[in-house]
């Protein structure tokens, strides 16, 4: 029943300010990326690089866009716990789409925009890569 994607193996180092939020974040980033990749890519080495993308790109952002993104996110985390009473990354791929398609309809306009702002960049890293797949000449992982 849980899809466990665990955490963030991969080390990304925040920019000052954004530490502590950045590494708490880590987990629901990947487990918000698993929301908007194609079912066969959620749990492989290229979900795993897309996520840890997705946090870099976050992390380059300026911090007074980047911090309140985080926090989103960090609510996002929470809610998943107090919905369904596990980690956003432990739910499975239904129960983690609820939540999402719930915060997309939120009436708060700020949680309907986290998961654009999560969903654009997890399109925009999964198609680079497989750009960068494609032009490398390796089989897609």
């Amino acid at each position: 029943m849980e899809s466990g994607l665990g955490r963030n193996r991969q080390s990304l180092d925040w920019r000052p300010g954004l530490g502590l939020l950045g590494r708490a974040s880590q987990p629901t980033i990947r487990a918000l990326s698993a929301c908007f990749l194609p079912a066969g890519a959620v749990g492989t080495p290229l979900h795993r690089q897309v996520a840890h993308k997705v946090a870099r790109k976050i992390s380059l952002m300026p911090v007074f866009v980047a911090a309140p993104i985080l926090v989103l996110t960090l609510l996002f985390e929470l809610s998943a716990r107090l919905r369904f009473g596990c980690a956003a990354g432990r739910l499975d791929g239904p129960r983690r789409a609820v939540l999402a398609g719930l915060w997309r309809r939120a009436p708060l306009g700020l949680l309907r925009d986290l998961v654009t702002v999560h969903e654009r960049l997890t399109s925009f890293v999964y198609f680079e890569a497989l750009r960068d797949v494609a032009e490398q000449g390796s089989p897609q992982p």
